[in-house]
């Protein structure tokens, strides 16, 4: 009203990751997307945990810059091409079968994707399990379609906690969608320029060649997650 603006103001959020991360229920994570999700003049944007760091802290100089067209992309959906707007990879329903978690996931490209090149690789691919408050160790994780299944090494039943991207995992996760959509810059080789930064992690793609030079690629992270169920 100050300034005579029309329109409600529009607010792009994004969540806490790496080393920022310090309680097992992820509370500040959750709150960010209940917020989220409960006004519609809120965006989620893309979790930062799969962009080069300096050590799960602040990004890189190429995390911040790749971080920026990530925004661009989904303030592009939003105020240009007039789209609704779901950009991270999210989990949408929970069944527990035995042994088993199925989570089905929105996915904004299908296929959903367990990348261990473009991020380093995290134990579990970033998922924990617990049971009664102790943890079940996960024997095998698998895709089908936009579904992800883990496999316990025990039946499952109680109370069930199922974190991603959380506490012990660094913040940080290994499952995004293909979005293929172009980047306008290039990974740049700061190793001469700042020979006292190093990345924690140097983005490669699916042949094991660094991306220097290459164009950020563009895809959909899921979101750091915590969900509690009573079975």
């Amino acid at each position: 009203a100050k300034y005579g603006q029309t329109e409600k103001p529009l607010f792009f959020i994004y969540e806490v990751a790496g080393g920022y991360i310090n309680r097992r229920d992820m509370s500040i994570n959750m709150a960010q997307i209940e917020f989220a999700f409960e006004n519609e003049d809120v965006f989620l944007l893309n979790p930062t945990y799969a962009l080069p760091d300096y050590g799960g802290g602040h990004l890189s100089t190429n995390g911040y810059r790749w971080y920026g067209e990530l925004i661009a992309h989904s303030l592009y959906d939003v105020l240009v091409r007039g789209t609704s707007f779901k950009k991270p990879v999210f989990p949408m329903k929970y069944t527990v079968k035995g042994s088993q978690i199925l989570i089905d996931f929105y996915v904004p490209v299908l296929p959903l994707v367990f990348d261990t090149w473009t991020k380093e690789t995290i134990a579990k691919m970033g998922f924990k399990v617990f049971m009664n408050s102790t943890e079940v160790t996960i024997s095998y994780l698998a895709i089908k379609n936009n579904r992800v299944i883990l496999t316990c090494t025990s039946q499952l039943s109680g109370t069930i906690e199922i974190t991603y991207a959380g506490l012990g995992s660094n913040g940080s996760g290994n499952l995004r969608d293909s979005d293929s959509y172009h980047s306008l810059y290039t990974y740049f080789d700061d190793r001469t320029t700042s020979p006292s930064k190093r990345e924690n992690y140097t983005p490669k793609n699916a042949e094991g060649e660094f991306i220097y030079e290459k164009l950020y690629p563009m895809y959909n992270w899921c979101s750091n997650f915590y969900k509690l169920l009573d079975i």
